[in-house]
């Protein structure tokens, strides 16, 4: 049994922990996103495709940010991992838009 559950093991904790936080790190994608991408073009082109999403997904997250309207900004900003908090909890919610939509963050018109 020692024989399967190490290799099962150690292919989960590369697989499925490791690696996708080594993807979010290096190339400031977020995990969903490479999951979609890479699920939407092994889809379009199989194997191919799942070899190429990673890098059309940088590329176009690369693009979104170079276009000079808030629109593409704001989507490159959703395909970015949420910031971390400093203890290694994610910190916000909606993977990196906390600053969308102006204002000064405050509630309320704070009558007195």
């Amino acid at each position: 049994w020692c024989a399967m559950f190490i290799p099962a093991m150690g292919s989960f904790l590369v697989g499925d922990i490791l690696g996708p936080t080594m993807y979010r790190k290096g190339l400031d994608l977020n995990e969903v996103v490479i999951l979609l991408a890479l699920v939407f073009w092994f889809s379009v082109w199989g194997g191919v495709g799942a070899v190429l999403a990673v890098p059309i997904m940088c590329t176009v997250k690369i693009i979104m940010e170079e276009i000079p309207h808030e629109g593409t900004h704001a989507l490159a900003r959703m395909m970015a991992p949420a910031p971390s908090n400093g203890n290694g909890n994610v910190g916000g919610g909606l993977g990196g838009l906390n600053g969308i939509g102006g204002g000064d963050g405050g509630g309320g018109s704070g009558g007195g």
